[in-house]
């Protein structure tokens, strides 16, 4: 009775979550949604693009319908969540998820990720399987060990920042195994899932680029985007003064007309990436000015990694993105799923109907009350020797910090890189506020 319980919380919880698709009338999308469902259709890899997202892109195909999308991405986190909540609070109801989640809707930008046809949803996710896998497996039975351990791999695969953060996590992991093994005595596990969910993430989007395009990589644009961060920072001026004139860079013929942000440089019409010759073949410039402007002003690209990451941890709001996207999906849409146009032409998105000035006076004081309510109830956790509750405190504030550092420093601030995984210290908040009563509660 209690798994149909749980079975009924999941379904609750994933209609909760679906909810700003509803109420939009269709899924909701972004600039990036259109390449996703082109590559799920030709499987031909865009060059900007991490391509195993497409692949949860594919099952639309079955009844020509986006709308699956967004359930089987609902029902994941929603799966997700109830198991990680069953997981660290002993003897949790299965009615617990469901409230949890209907809060985070309420008061966090989660739902708006999760109705939404991107991967950004799974970061949150990477976080939480990761934090349960290590720190509360034994609660877990072993088909959800197994279903946590595919999430994970999956998130760490379908956008490089999630890779990278992959990464960084396992890193932590196996130095914290070091520090720690003498006197707690962790089993190896501690340190080898983390990075055995980071190299598969690897392998998979390497794997996956080769099966599309008989090469094999992971990205090949990570320099493009560096070089157009140094020039938002104002750093490839000063080195282009020093090598230019050369006929080995183009941009010395745009020394003086270099754009203000990455966004214009990458993006804009006739942008100047165009002029350079487009992703690939700046692809070699662009590495060259990169690795040139680290050797030759080496504290200036520190200070101005530093201030972006101080930027972005103040960059949190909900809803960049979130408005009208007919430019850039509307020939897919009409392309692929034809029977759809209409209700992706009449959704509230569509007609910039979302009014996130508002959302955002809940979801920026919620964002910093629940990052608070981490710290506090993580050191509470701390001081009891409960390690289980003091390891997803940390595991979260790890996750938060590494998302900010590489979606800054490798990219550049903005708004929705954060927002996506605000709703993590919320929900890390609530768990262990619940474990705390409840390990008190059993203990007496």
């Amino acid at each position: 009775m209690r798994s149909l319980f749980f079975v009924i919380a999941t379904l609750l919880s994933a209609a909760v979550l679906a909810l700003p698709a509803v109420v939009n009338g269709y899924p909701l999308v972004f600039y990036d949604t259109a390449d996703y469902i082109e590559m799920s259709f030709t499987f031909e890899p865009i060059v900007y693009r991490t391509m195993p997202y497409a692949a949860l892109v594919m099952p639309a195909h079955l009844h020509i319908s986006l709308w699956l999308v967004v359930a089987l991405q609902c029902l994941i986190a929603a799966w997700v969540i109830g198991v990680a909540i069953r997981a660290f609070v002993p003897r949790a109801s299965p009615w617990m998820a469901p409230l949890v989640v209907a809060l985070l809707s309420l008061l966090t930008a989660l739902p708006w990720y999760t109705a939404q046809l991107m991967p950004d949803f799974l970061g949150g996710l990477l976080i939480v399987t990761l934090a349960t896998l290590v720190f509360a497996r034994a609660a877990l039975a072993l088909l959800e060990r197994i279903g946590f351990t595919v999430v994970a791999v999956i998130a760490a695969a379908c956008h490089s920042s999630y890779m990278l953060l992959a990464v960084g996590l396992a890193v932590c992991a196996v130095i914290g195994w070091l520090i720690i093994r003498k006197r707690l005595r962790p089993g190896l596990s501690f340190a080898a899932l983390p990075l055995g969910v980071a190299l598969a993430g690897i392998v998979c989007i390497g794997s996956v680029h080769y099966l599309a395009s008989g090469r094999l990589y992971v990205s090949q644009t990570g320099d493009v985007f560096l070089l157009a961060r140094f020039i938002q920072d104002d750093l490839v001026g000063k080195y282009l003064d020093k090598v230019c004139p050369s006929p080995d860079y183009t941009l010395c013929q745009y020394r003086d007309k270099l754009p203000k942000s990455a966004n214009d440089f990458l993006w804009a019409y006739d942008s100047l990436l165009e002029k350079m010759g487009g992703w690939e073949k700046a692809e070699d410039e662009a590495r060259r000015i990169v690795r040139g402007s680290l050797a030759a002003f080496p504290l200036d690209h520190v200070r101005a990694a530093a201030n972006d990451v101080a930027q972005q941890i103040a960059m949190f709001r909900s809803g960049d993105g979130t408005w009208s996207q007919t430019a850039a999906t509307v020939v897919i849409v009409w392309r692929y799923f034809p029977n759809e146009l209409n209700a992706y032409l009449n959704s509230l998105q569509q007609n910039d109907r979302f009014d996130f000035d508002r959302i955002n006076q809940i979801h920026i004081p919620a964002a910093i009350v629940g990052a608070f309510g981490l710290l506090v109830f993580g050191a509470l956790a701390w001081r009891r020797r409960d390690f289980a509750g003091a390891g997803l405190a940390i595991t979260v504030t790890l996750g938060l910090l590494g998302n900010v550092a590489i979606c800054s420093v490798l990219s550049n601030p903005g708004d929705r890189y954060a927002s996506r995984m605000m709703w993590l210290g919320l929900l890390g908040a609530m768990v262990l506020f619940a474990r705390l009563r409840s390990l008190r509660q059993f203990a007496l």
